[in-house]
């Protein structure tokens, strides 16, 4: 699986902005990468994201946990419907808390691979399933 951390969201969590991976709101958006270029360093909030980039109805994260070893981990998704057929190919998907304000709700992680392989969905998909990591350290180490 490829991840990439947003840096800003993850400063924030060392200097006192709480975020919480297991209490909070977690949610992964599908996004097209032909009208996002995700900017690790300076990308915040979902406000970042251009609202024509989103696609479809994000999709809540369940059955989280961190292990002991500092690893986060969620129930695979299966078949999330996006409540309408899509209108352009999702090659990614953003994991992000959401506050209900895209101008409050961080990023946290960019995935473009699952443990299926490369994730590309087509348009006209109605939905999205999402298998992680079973590997040590499933969708992210924290």
């Amino acid at each position: 699986m490829t991840i990439a951390r947003y840096e800003k969201t993850v400063r924030a969590a060392y200097t006192g902005r709480p975020m919480n991976l297991l209490a909070g709101t977690i949610v992964g958006q599908l996004v097209d990468t032909a009208l996002y270029t995700p900017d690790f360093a300076a990308h915040e909030f979902l406000s970042s994201i251009p609202v024509g980039a989103r696609l479809g109805a994000p999709f809540v994260l369940t059955g989280k946990s961190i292990s002991s070893g500092n690893v986060f981990d969620a129930a695979d998704v299966v078949d999330h419907a996006f409540g309408a057929p899509l209108v352009a190919t999702g090659e990614a998907i953003v994991l992000l808390e959401s506050t209900g304000s895209d101008a409050s709700s961080p990023l946290i992680l960019w995935v473009d691979q699952d443990a299926n392989g490369t994730i590309s969905v087509p348009i006209g998909s109605p939905g999205i399933s999402v298998t992680w990591s079973d590997g040590p350290n499933k969708i992210m180490r924290v």
